[in-house]
């Protein structure tokens, strides 16, 4: 009875082992598949790693383990592997076709004279390569070597000309708006005396609001040392650079915005003021501001008072109580004082004798009385014309001068 319990055993273990070895064989083969799956894993993961060195094995852990929490069952997860997958490598497709074409634009690429801008792509470097290790090694030579001399270079000629904009530009600059400012105090300096019922005055201010930046450059220069740049937004003195450049650069061509930013004489607002003679601690009458209100001859008289004042200043360049350095002072003005008054005038006149100043005027006739006292020499012009007795035309013209003193001019006034 054992004997037979024993050989329905066998044969029922003959029957499992026959049922069981298609699973022994899909065991075997999926594990045979799994070792060639896992060395499929490392060598890919190989050659991710030399396409790009900076993923790193816990980032791809990371987004595995983030798969399997999204989708629990290994089918699900399996599916969405390859359909993210092939989303991937449609990508992968494009980008190496841009890669070819930025390829291929790179080493096709010529300047204005159609030459090539990089012949060395034509041969060391095929855009249909693959392998983008010889590209990768030459961005890490530009952008570590060549990179560096060319921004080294770029320092190098921008100190350049910034050292030729503060040697050429800003320092002519400076000066002659140092200049301006002490021809406005020199001048001054003339108009101290009373002028009839007034005094005058010239003010001037800096145009803060249309040359603020220009300003900063004029008082600072470039130079970083400089205590005051601390106080200055490096964006402004920057924009001020680079508006200065341009306007050099566009001043050869006639352009008005660059012109007036290299004009030192739009760097500041100017005005005469006049202060009555009589009170001094009155508010000055600026003519900037009231000068529409003023009559011709109040507009006029401020005129010839900076003028004669501008003309003192010019020639006053010696002693002149030496008789070594005795000054010409030639004043000439046509159509004098025409719309001032006799007090304007006589004015104008007595100023300008004591800034000892010789005029040379042309004025019609009726001014010779107010003139004339003021005169050494008078000469008077005299018009003579000759007419065709039969049709009335002027054929001739003579201007007749007649030189005559003081008391000739008197005379003939009388």
């Amino acid at each position: 009875m054992v004997d037979g319990r024993i050989g329905v055993l066998n044969s029922e273990v003959q029957t499992f082992n026959i049922k069981a070895q298609p699973t022994r064989d899909g065991k075997a083969a999926a594990e045979s598949r799994l070792k060639q799956l896992h060395i499929q894993v490392q060598s890919d993961r190989v050659l991710l790693g030399r396409a790009f060195s900076s993923v790193l094995d816990a980032e791809l852990f990371a987004r595995r383990d983030a798969l399997r929490a999204e989708f629990p069952h290994w089918q699900e997860c399996f599916n969405q592997v390859q359909e993210r997958a092939s989303a991937a490598e449609k990508i992968a497709v494009e980008a190496r076709g841009e890669r070819l074409r930025e390829r291929r634009e790179l080493a096709t690429a010529r300047n204005d004279l159609g030459q090539l801008r990089h012949p060395e792509y034509q041969h060391e470097f095929r855009a249909e390569d693959e392998d983008n290790q010889p590209w990768a090694q030459r961005l890490e030579t530009l952008e570590k070597v060549e990179l560096a001399k060319s921004r080294q270079l770029a320092e190098d000629r921008r100190r350049d000309w910034e050292r030729r904009l503060e040697d050429n530009v800003l320092k002519e600059l400076k000066q002659r708006t140092d200049e301006a400012e002490r021809t406005i105090k020199s001048l001054d300096k003339h108009l101290g005396q009373p002028i009839g019922k007034y005094r005058y005055r010239i003010s001037y201010r800096r145009d803060r609001s249309g040359y603020g930046a220009a300003w900063r450059l004029l008082d600072t220069g470039f130079e970083e040392t400089d205590p005051l740049m601390d106080a200055i937004a490096e964006d402004d003195v920057t924009q001020a650079k680079a508006e200065m450049m341009k306007a050099i650069s566009d001043s050869a061509n006639g352009s008005e915005p660059a012109r007036r930013l290299l004009d030192y004489r739009n760097y500041h607002h100017y005005d005469i003021e006049m202060v009555p003679a009589n009170r001094p601690d009155a508010p000055p009458i600026s003519l900037g501001k009231s000068g529409r209100n003023l009559s011709g001859g109040e507009n006029q008289a401020p005129f010839f008072i900076s003028m004669l004042a501008a003309f003192r200043r010019v020639y006053d360049k010696g002693n002149r109580q030496s008789q070594r350095s005795q000054q010409l002072g030639l004043v000439v003005m046509d159509e004098a004082f025409s719309k001032l008054s006799g007090d304007g005038i006589e004015d104008c006149l007595a100023l300008a004798h004591s800034f000892q100043l010789q005029l040379v005027m042309a004025f019609p006739p009726e001014r010779l009385g107010v003139m004339v006292p003021y005169a050494q020499t008078v000469v008077v012009c005299r018009k003579h014309t000759e007419s065709n007795p039969k049709d009335g035309y002027v054929t001739r013209i003579d201007n007749i001068p007649m030189i005559m003193s003081m008391p000739e001019a008197m005379d003939a006034l009388a």
